[in-house]
C-alpha cells in the first residue's frame, strides 16, 4: 500500500515536470514586456544615424516643351529635351547615391523635376523639391537652374539672385544661375543651411572666365558672413558645379573665408580617381568641378572622406558624377 502511494506520488511529479517543460518550450521567444527598448549594453556605442547630402550636375535636364522665353529646345546650345534613354540611366544613378539630400545643377523647371521624380523615382521618398527659377532662366538664357530634393524636413528656401557684387576685372554683375539656399531639419541633427552652386563656366577661356567664378565665390563668402559670422556651431555645406578644382582660387575664396571656415571634402570613385568631370571625345581632359564643402561643426562629423559614383552607366546619364558625404550625427 505504501509503495503504491509512493509511485503514485512519483508520477504526479513527472507529469508536473513534463507540464512545465512544455509551457516553456511553447513560450514567446520575444521580451515579456515591449513598452520599452533594451537597455543599451553596457560599454557598447550605438550606431548614430547618419546624413547622405550629393551634388549631381544632370547635364541639361530640358523638357520636351518649347519655351519661347529661353534658349531651350536650341541644338546649337545643347539644349534639346533629355531622351527618355538619358532619363532612365540618370534615375539609376541618383537610386545608387541614394541621398537623404541632393542638390542638382541644370534642371529647366520645377515642373519636370516634379515629373522626373514622380515618374522615375517614385518610393525614393524626395517629397521636398526645391527649384527657384534663377538668372538663366530670363529672356534669351538657356534655361538651366539649381534646384534641390529632399526626404528630411525643408524649413525654407531662399534665392540670392538679385544682388549686385563687384567684378574683379571692373563693374559689377549677379549670379549667372544663383546661389540657392536651404534650410534643412533632418531628425537627430542640427539645421543644415545649404548652398547650391553652378558657377559660370569656363567658355571663353580662364582669362574672361574666372573673374566671373571669384566674384561669385567672394559673393557667396559675404552671404555666408552676414548671417553665420557668430554662429561658430552652424552646419553650413556649400555643393555644387563651381566650373573650378579644388585648387583654383576660386574655391580657396571659400576655404580661406574668416567668417564661416569651409574645408572642401576630398573625394574618389571607386577606382581612386577624383574626377566628376568626364566627356568621351573631348578635347579637355577629366576635371573635379562637383565639389563639396562643410563648415567646422558639420566636418567633424564627417565618415571617411567623399564618394565620387563612377558607376556603370554613369556616361548615359550626364557628363557630370554626382558627388556624396555621409556625415554621422552627433552624440546626444
Amino acid at each position: 500500500m505504501r509503495r503504491t502511494h509512493i509511485n503514485a506520488a512519483l508520477f504526479l511529479v513527472a507529469l508536473f515536470i513534463m507540464g512545465v517543460a512544455l509551457s516553456l518550450s511553447a513560450a514567446p521567444t520575444r521580451p515579456a514586456s515591449t513598452s520599452a527598448p533594451p537597455a543599451r549594453p553596457s560599454g557598447v556605442v550605438m550606431p548614430q544615424p547618419v546624413l547622405r547630402i550629393a551634388t549631381y550636375n544632370v547635364e541639361n535636364m530640358f523638357d520636351r516643351y518649347d519655351d519661347p522665353y529661353t534658349a531651350d529646345s536650341s541644338q546649337d546650345q545643347g539644349t534639346q529635351p533629355k531622351p527618355a534613354r538619358a532619363l532612365y540611366a540618370l534615375a539609376k544613378m541618383i537610386k545608387a547615391v541614394n541621398a537623404d539630400i541632393l542638390a542638382l545643377e541644370e534642371v529647366e523647371n520645377r515642373g519636370f523635376l516634379e515629373e522626373f521624380c514622380s515618374a522615375y523615382l517614385d518610393g525614393m521618398g524626395y517629397r521636398n523639391i526645391v527649384l527657384i527659377e534663377s538668372n538663366n532662366s530670363h529672356r534669351n538664357g538657356r534655361g538651366i537652374d539649381v534646384a534641390l530634393l529632399a526626404r528630411v524636413p525643408v524649413i525654407s528656401a531662399t534665392t540670392h539672385q538679385y544682388r549686385e557684387f563687384a567684378v574683379t576685372n571692373g563693374g559689377t554683375m549677379r549670379f549667372h544661375r544663383d546661389i540657392l539656399q536651404v534650410r534643412a531639419r533632418p531628425p537627430g541633427f542640427p539645421d543644415v543651411h545649404l548652398f547650391v552652386v553652378h558657377a559660370p563656366s569656363r567658355m571663353g577661356g580662364q582669362q574672361r572666365s574666372e573673374p566671373l567664378r571669384l566674384a561669385e565665390a567672394r559673393a557667396g563668402v559675404a552671404i555666408m558672413a552676414e548671417q553665420f559670422a557668430d554662429k561658430t556651431d552652424a552646419w553650413v555645406v556649400v555643393l555644387g558645379d563651381f566650373n573650378d578644382e579644388p585648387k583654383n582660387a576660386s574655391l580657396g575664396v571659400y576655404e580661406s573665408n574668416p567668417g564661416v571656415p569651409l574645408r572642401c571634402v576630398p573625394a574618389t570613385d571607386a577606382r581612386g580617381k577624383p574626377y566628376t568631370w568626364m566627356k568621351a571625345g573631348s578635347p579637355y581632359p577629366p576635371s573635379c568641378f562637383d565639389n563639396i564643402l562643410l563648415s567646422r561643426p558639420a566636418g567633424a562629423q564627417l565618415k571617411g572622406k567623399g564618394r565620387i559614383w563612377n558607376e556603370t552607366g554613369a556616361e548615359d546619364a550626364s557628363d557630370h558624377r554626382p558627388v556624396s558625404v555621409d556625415l554621422s550625427a552627433p552624440a546626444r
